[in-house]
């Protein structure tokens, strides 16, 4: 089905474009207007082309290996859900729905950073999306003390 319903919102969501419905029937026309416009694409040659962001990549993992790269981009997800998260909480005054997954997704990294590295560690992360805060999670995350902030909090 090309159409899906946003659990957060409740709006119905386009897969195609992305657009969101306040009802069903809306979305699914919208998909199928985007089915009855597709045209069959022709074949066309494809031909390599040397690309430097691939190069570079293999370059990094060649000088700083590859559990270096994949401490970078961990910390890279965690900075974009701390931007994110800030912005939503500036502009809607609560975390919004793409921050969350960003968040999710910056937890799974860093699990599945720890299988590597530390491989005989069970870590266990979870962001809790009920609340408006999951700065904890991150904090537990990185490793970092916060039974302060818990104590102050309780």
């Amino acid at each position: 089905m090309d159409v899906y319903k946003e659990n957060s919102t409740g709006l119905y969501i386009c897969k195609l474009c992305n657009k969101d419905y306040n009802t069903l029937a809306q979305a699914m026309n919208c998909a199928a207007e985007h089915k009855a416009n597709e045209l069959v694409p022709e074949m066309q040659e494809v031909s390599i082309v040397p690309n430097n962001e691939v190069e570079s990549y293999r370059d990094m993992i060649n000088s700083d290996g590859t559990i270096k790269l994949a401490e970078k981009l961990c910390m890279s997800l965690i900075e974009d859900y701390l931007v994110s998260r800030q912005k939503d909480l500036s502009e809607k005054g609560r975390v919004g729905a793409m921050s969350l997954s960003l968040g999710k997704v910056a937890a799974e990294a860093l699990i599945g950073l720890n299988k590597v590295t530390s491989p005989t560690k069970n870590m266990n992360i979870n962001v809790d999306t009920s609340k408006k805060s999951d700065i904890t999670a991150l904090k537990e995350m990185l490793g970092k003390d916060n039974s302060v902030e818990r104590a102050e909090d309780e």
